[in-house]
């Protein structure tokens, strides 16, 4: 099995260059859908502008509170509180904007590369106790192996033990190929797939474990 990190190939994923895995939940089955790189474009921006959204909102209300205990400790200063906590929160806002902008231009550098190999738009995928499907073909799990695996590793911080924040390294996995019997290559994107995390990270979790054993 090969291993892609941050559009890098490595022998082996280790803590250093991919830290350790963040999964979705796990299920037995799951079912979804092949998106068209139109409607996964229009799910990845509305799903990081929610995310970036509330994460500013709780900036915001957290900044405001700032401004007025200080307001309160030093009546004075209340007018200048007020524009620097205003000046804050339009720089974040400016921040988040630019974040999503990047984000976006980011994910359509790299639409064409999720496309390559993926079924048609609109092709059926589930995976139950028997196997992967993909449209009208199921494949069962002991014919299927990993092949590739691309993997988005960051660091997030952390709270340890001590109360300090550490910097932990975490990865997702944005994208599998497999092969079936026959070396017919089946491919799943994260992004690519309604329901896909739920789906790539549960066939991970039945592979990787198989080629472990």
């Amino acid at each position: 099995m090969r291993f892609v990190v941050n559009d890098n190939e490595v022998d082996a994923l280790t803590k250093q260059n991919a830290g350790h895995p963040i999964l979705a939940r796990a299920a037995q089955s799951a079912k979804g859908m092949v998106l068209t790189p139109e409607d996964a474009t229009r799910a990845y921006i509305r799903q990081n502008a929610q995310w970036l959204i509330l994460l500013a909102i709780i900036a915001i209300v957290l900044m405001f509170a700032i401004v007025i205990a200080g307001a309160s400790y030093e009546p004075g200063g209340t007018g200048v509180f007020a524009i620097a906590g205003l000046a804050m929160a339009a720089a974040l806002v400016a921040f988040m904007y630019f974040l999503l902008r990047y984000r976006a231009r980011k994910w359509n550098d790299k639409l064409e590369h999720r496309k390559r190999g993926l079924a048609p738009a609109g092709t059926a995928v589930a995976i139950d106790a028997t196997g992967l499907t993909m449209g009208a073909e199921t494949f069962a799990w002991p014919a299927l192996r990993l092949d590739l695996a691309e993997l988005h590793a960051d660091y997030v911080p952390s709270a340890n033990a001590s109360g300090t924040i550490d910097a932990d390294r975490t990865h997702l996995i944005e994208r599998l190929r497999l092969t079936a019997a026959g070396g017919r290559a089946l491919v799943l994107d994260r992004y690519m797939i309604s329901n896909g995390p739920i789906l790539v990270d549960n066939v991970w979790r039945r592979l990787a474990a198989a080629a472990k054993a």
